[in-house]
């Protein structure tokens, strides 16, 4: 029960991980604020936080007033992709997984340079590597990728053990404190060099605030 009177906040709760991300931090005693893009999917989740006893605080789209969290964990699966800040839209030029790499890379070069603009503030910032879990991720990528994820599937960890990493991350005594750093398999590791790179986290940051309109 280590994250008793915490909130914890899980985004695209009813896809991939999350509800077995929502029923661990539940099991620990956090209170949960579900978000995903389809609101009316959220709704069955919060059952599995209203069966383990915890306070479902909100099954909005609006993030803005879902409460500081101690410690923000951002699940991101790259180690491929580059970016390209000329088309970060992949307008120019679009290739599935060279497009999901990018976005991944991206995840973890907005982790780090959150880390930077909130340090000092007892914010910490984390992002980790979950594994290759077996979830719902390719059954709409066409017979092929059905067929591939398929006989992949054996090898791939359940949903709740690809859930460990996010978990430890959040309860972890030992990483009080600790920000702007990149988890696999429950400890600390190596994420791509060009993910550290300062300027280029900057200048990502900057872009997609002037394409989403949300301010830098």
């Amino acid at each position: 029960m280590k994250l008793t009177g915490k909130i914890a906040l899980i985004t695209n709760v009813s896809h991939f991980m999350g509800p077995a991300i929502t029923e661990e931090f539940c099991r620990e005693g956090a209170s949960v604020a579900l978000h995903d893009r389809d609101e009316a999917a959220v709704k069955p989740y919060a059952a599995i936080a209203e069966r383990l006893g915890r306070d479902v605080l909100s099954l909005t789209g609006d993030l803005s007033r879902s409460g500081e969290a101690e410690r923000a964990v951002a699940a991101v699966v790259a180690r491929f992709g580059r970016l390209d800040l000329d088309d970060l839209q992949s307008e120019k030029a679009y290739g599935a997984m060279r497009t999901y790499g990018r976005s991944k890379f991206a995840n973890i070069a907005f982790t780090f340079e959150l880390a930077r603009r909130l340090e000092g503030t007892g914010v910490s910032v984390n992002c980790v590597h979950p594994g290759a879990v077996g979830t719902r991720l390719g059954k709409n990528n066409g017979a092929f990728g059905r067929i591939v994820t398929g006989l992949l599937r054996p090898f791939f960890l359940s949903p709740r053990r690809g859930a460990a990493t996010s978990l430890h991350v959040a309860t972890a005594d030992s990483l009080d404190g600790v920000s702007g750093r990149y988890f696999a398999k429950q400890r600390e590791a190596t994420p791509l060099p060009e993910t550290r790179d300062p300027e280029l986290a900057r200048r990502l940051w900057d872009e997609s605030a002037r394409l989403t309109g949300v301010g830098a």
